[in-house]
């Protein structure tokens, strides 16, 4: 998922929004260190996976973060813990929103409303 979200970032810096993208290519161990210096810059989190959103690696994330840093907001985007249609790969994920387009849209979102909490 590193390639849609590099998409996505260019699309939201586009749109003047600053975001970073960080691969995490294990699971576990995962780089402790490097989550710890973004939740100092950011708080709120965005992780891709085209996986389950239950129980997959956004989840562990926003366990860890609730633990160390419950002032961090964790928005988990992957595909519904639920029965897929078949379809070929590139379908599914534009039907979950797993593209740089949809990625970007969706963090866009997250962005307006808490644009608009803040108010």
């Amino acid at each position: 998922m590193v390639l849609p979200a590099l998409e996505a970032a260019e699309r939201l810096a586009a749109e003047g929004l600053d975001a970073s993208v960080i691969n995490c290519r294990f699971l576990k161990p995962y780089d402790e260190a490097m989550l710890s210096s973004v939740v100092q810059e950011c708080k709120q989190v965005v992780t891709v996976e085209e996986g389950t959103i239950v129980n997959g690696f956004g989840a562990m994330i926003a366990r860890e973060l609730q633990a160390a840093h419950p002032e961090v907001r964790v928005h988990c985007l992957g595909v519904p813990d639920r029965l897929i249609d078949q379809a070929p790969r590139a379908e599914q994920l534009s039907r979950y929103g797993l593209t740089g387009e949809g990625i970007a849209a969706r963090i866009a979102a997250l962005h307006h409303e808490e644009s608009f909490e803040a108010r």
